[in-house]
């Protein structure tokens, strides 16, 4: 049988076999199965395209090729909407389908092959498979769909990324993923595995917060990964350059997981982070991603742009690693366990070590969905030895040496955890040194000591006591409560005892700002120190007539002689004024 067809504004359209033609043009010659069109016009999916077809005898296949400016998602149809969605824009393409005469089990009903440049087409995918409607991209695209369902496919993007797999396109088919295998970077090849997902090669730049970003957008249940995805993985065997996680940047990583039926093992090497991991098929309480960790090197981040991260998130995890590092601080034993719930995250344990000081910590933080309102809470105890080496070696300044440590307090602010809401911020602490120096240094190298005003004495007054030896001036004790109100952290009680003199301090310090609005009260204890810190007090006379009086009478008089400065100005550069007394 043989005919001839002028087609004039005809429509076909099998949209499960990715046809659908709107307003054919053109003549179509019909010689039982062959079917030949040298020159047809029309509309696929509404965009304008040539389109001829030739018969294959030898095949038994018609070959339809159409080219012209194409909306690119249209091509991804017989694709899941997390590979569609992600897809906007026109490109020019050059797009080939096959049709078989008779299709069965082993002879597909469709070939498809197709390639472009991209340009004008947005993947808003991660890198690498990312891009610009200005950039161009080779894009090539083979796939085969057979009548039961199966769809396999290859795709080859600049040669940075190439993706072979199969899918069950088959109706009521909801996991439809059979097989996947990636590869990254140039020299790699594709693996030849046909279990799960396998992925490898290398790649000079992978962000996982990208990765995040777009399960949320385009993946269904809030973009957490299906139960059934993860058990797919097969394994992963990846080289990053430049691996971002968080606010962290991991160069030179090394990442490797295999799945062993139960959950995914993996490790990491790099120079953020090494160790070895575990990633539950779904996470929970009870099943938390877990880290064993020789190292974890955190870097300030170059960008001053805040992380936004919702309170449902917020991961369960169970993270142990020998050393943590932050610019030059250094810590061991490292614990960190956190529990999530709706609207709830829990930091069970937070817990570190430097040098022989021990801080323990946990916390919550929790949103209130009807006032919008977030509240964070941290509780933190710090004990141990040699207060003064662990405040010295992260940095914290020199100004005391030696002294056990007892701290204990509790600070809460309404905002998120990762952000202090400083207007809102609440806490009372309660800190007590013992047997250590306050060493002779100026006062802005003791930050920490800062937070109290006592090495704003002057230096003057160092000198004048009985106690002070080569490394500064020695204290039996240090304590006092505080409570944070703001930016502001107050006093009342605060106080320093040395061998020669008790040392009151009240008043406040901005730990915003850094600055001092204190008063600072100085008992002597009356001994050979007395003449001089008389002297200070009220003149040399005065001084040595306090001491005759003390002999004679054998009378103690300290209350006498206290004296009194006002501090303010900067932890830096404080300025320390005496307050001089009515009638003297």
């Amino acid at each position: 049988m043989t005919a001839k067809a002028d087609f004039k504004g005809v429509s076909l359209s099998i949209p499960q076999w990715m046809i659908k033609f709107k307003d054919l043009k053109g003549v179509i010659d019909i010689d039982d199965e062959k079917i030949t069109a040298a020159a047809l016009t029309g509309k696929f999916f509404g965009d304008p395209v040539k389109l001829s077809a030739k018969p294959d005898s030898k095949r038994k296949r018609t070959e339809l090729h159409l080219v012209g400016n194409m909306h690119s998602r249209n091509l991804l149809t017989l694709t899941p909407d997390y590979l569609q969605q992600p897809v906007s824009g026109i490109s020019s393409w050059d797009l080939s389908v096959s049709l078989a005469h008779r299709p069965s089990a082993q002879v597909a009903l469709l070939e498809i092959s197709a390639n472009s440049n991209l340009m004008g087409t947005e993947l808003d995918f991660p890198r690498p498979a990312r891009l610009s409607k200005a950039q161009q991209k080779s894009l090539t695209f083979n796939a085969l769909f057979f009548q039961q369902g199966d769809f396999t496919f290859d795709i080859s993007l600049a040669g940075d990324l190439k993706v072979a797999g199969d899918m069950k396109l088959a109706e009521g088919v909801s996991d439809n993923l059979q097989w996947l295998n990636i590869s990254l970077g140039r020299d790699n090849t594709i693996s030849n595995s046909r279990k799960g997902v396998t992925v490898g090669g290398k790649t000079d730049h992978i962000n996982l917060n990208d990765w995040f970003d777009y399960q949320k957008l385009y993946f269904p249940d809030g973009g957490q990964v299906s139960l059934p995805f993860l058990k797919k993985v097969n394994s992963l065997d990846l080289d990053i350059d430049r691996l971002f996680i968080g606010n962290q940047q991991a160069l030179n990583s090394k990442v490797k997981i295999l799945n062993d039926g139960k959950l995914l093992q993996g490790s990491i090497e790099s120079k953020l982070v090494k160790g070895n991991f575990k990633i539950p098929y779904r996470m929970a309480v009870v099943k938390p991603f877990m880290a064993d960790l020789e190292y974890i090197k955190l870097k300030k981040p170059e960008s001053t742009e805040k992380t936004k991260i919702d309170i449902n998130d917020m991961p369960n995890l169970f993270i142990k690693s020998k050393s943590v590092s932050f610019e030059a601080m250094n810590f061991t034993d490292f614990v960190l366990s956190s529990r999530s719930e709706t609207n709830k995250f829990f930091v069970e344990q937070l817990d570190f070590s430097s040098d022989d000081v021990k801080l323990k910590s946990s916390g919550y933080w929790q949103f209130e969905p009807k006032s919008k309102e977030h509240v964070s809470v941290f509780n933190i105890d710090i004990k141990g030895s040699d207060f003064g080496k662990t405040v010295n070696n992260l940095g914290l300044g020199e100004s005391i040496q030696g002294s056990s440590v007892d701290f204990n307090g509790q600070i809460g602010w309404g905002g998120e955890l990762y952000s202090i809401n400083w207007p809102t911020l609440i806490g009372e602490v309660d800190l007590q040194l013992e047997d250590g120096y306050l060493r002779n240094v100026d006062p802005g190298a003791g930050r920490f000591v800062g937070l109290l005003s006592f090495n704003a004495l002057p230096k003057r007054l160092f000198l004048d006591f009985g106690d002070v030896v080569r490394e500064g001036m020695q204290f039996n004790e240090i304590k006092g409560k505080f409570s944070i109100h703001g930016e502001i952290m107050e006093t009342d009680n605060a106080s320093m005892d040395s061998v020669s003199a008790k040392v009151k301090v009240k008043g406040e310090t901005n730990l915003r700002q850094q600055t001092y609005d204190q008063t600072m009260t100085i008992i002597p204890k009356i001994g050979d120190t007395l003449p001089l810190l008389g002297a200070i007090a009220a003149g040399s006379t005065v001084g040595w007539g306090l001491l005759l009086i003390q002999k004679l009478f054998n009378k103690p008089i300290e209350k006498s002689v206290e004296i009194e400065y006002k501090v303010t100005g900067s932890w830096q550069k404080p300025e320390v004024n005496l307050v001089e007394k009515s009638g003297s």
